[in-house]
C-alpha cells in the first residue's frame, strides 16, 4: 500500500483551513459579545432609548 502524498497533503491543508475557520468564528463571537457588553455603549444607548420612547 503506497503512501499517498497528494492526498495526505490535501487532508492536512483542509484540516488546517477548517481549524482556522473555527478559530475565526470563535473570535468573531467573542468580539461581538465584547462589543455588545461594552459599558460605554450602554451609557450611550440608555439616553437614546429614552428619547426614542
Amino acid at each position: 500500500m503506497p503512501f499517498d502524498v497528494i492526498g495526505e497533503t490535501q487532508r492536512l491543508l483542509l484540516n488546517g483551513l477548517f481549524t482556522l475557520v473555527r478559530l475565526l468564528v470563535g473570535l468573531s463571537g467573542w468580539a461581538s459579545d465584547a462589543v455588545f457588553d461594552f459599558p460605554v455603549l450602554r451609557l450611550l444607548a440608555d439616553p437614546a432609548q429614552c428619547l426614542a420612547d
